[in-house]
């Protein structure tokens, strides 16, 4: 992992530095993560390094299953493939990009509603389905 801080020459790269830390991924080595702290904000960037680890391949089709694919980092717990999230304190925000729900602190940001499939190939019943956000 890299992180590239635009700085003036003779700033204290030291303090730059001490400002970044890389977070622990529940789902290593599926993803990673790290957290910038700088100019009075709190920045996460976070991403899904195994793009298909999220998707069940049975007899209906491919279909997306959360637990498969769910990372938990600073906070956020998301199978979203790329997170960006910048807080001063008071005010969090943040985009998502390819995801069925993400959490934050344990509180729901947002998640997809079920719909029911009518491609049970099988001839089996319809059944709940979910379908990803391209970006939230």
């Amino acid at each position: 992992m890299t992180v590239l801080v635009p700085h003036d020459t003779g700033a204290d790269l030291k303090a730059l530095a001490a400002g970044i830390r890389v977070l622990p991924v529940d789902g290593l080595p599926a993803g990673q993560a790290v957290e910038i702290a700088m100019g009075g904000k709190t920045y996460v960037v976070g991403v899904k390094n195994d793009l298909r680890k999220d998707m069940a391949r049975d007899n209906k089709r491919p279909r997306y299953v959360y637990e498969a694919g769910r990372l938990v980092f600073g906070g956020f717990e998301t199978n979203g493939d790329f997170l960006f999230a910048a807080s001063d304190g008071k005010k969090m925000d943040y985009t998502i990009v390819n995801l069925t729900k993400a959490l934050y602190r344990r509180n729901p940001l947002i998640e997809t509603k079920p719909w029911y499939s009518g491609l049970a190939f099988d001839g089996g019943p319809d059944s709940p389905e979910r379908g990803k956000l391209r970006y939230w």
